[in-house]
């Protein structure tokens, strides 16, 4: 892919990029999905779900951003902030699913959520 220095979504992905790999860094250090991992045993989830428990927070998170009458002056996370973060939550989710050759289906078994007792 030629790189196209007018395109505002070709830098929107390269940015998404760089900060993934800056934060998995700083989050995953024994590995790329680690923090997930290690969240999905101490909360009782599967990995997935806590990555799904993830983009659901950012979901919220833009939900009151957007709403002036709840955050008239969002003081520690932009909205811009918190789209590229919902972004980055779903290449990691897909990144996991493609690392553990989960099959491309309409669904995500259930299994796959919350670890069974």
């Amino acid at each position: 892919m030629s790189k196209d220095p007018n395109s505002y979504i070709q830098a929107s992905a390269e940015t998404l990029a760089e900060t993934l790999l800056s934060k998995n860094s700083d989050y995953a250090p024994t590995g790329e999905f680690s923090n997930f991992e290690r969240a999905a045993e101490f909360s009782g989830a599967r990995t997935l779900g806590v990555m799904l428990a993830q983009i659901g927070i950012k979901f919220t998170r833009i939900e009151t951003l957007s709403r002036d009458v709840y955050n008239p002056s969002p003081q520690h996370e932009s909205l811009k902030d918190s789209l590229l973060d919902l972004a980055g939550y779903a290449v990691i989710a897909h990144a996991y699913l493609s690392a553990n050759e989960e099959p491309d289906h309409k669904y995500v078994d259930p299994s796959w959520l919350v670890q069974d007792d």
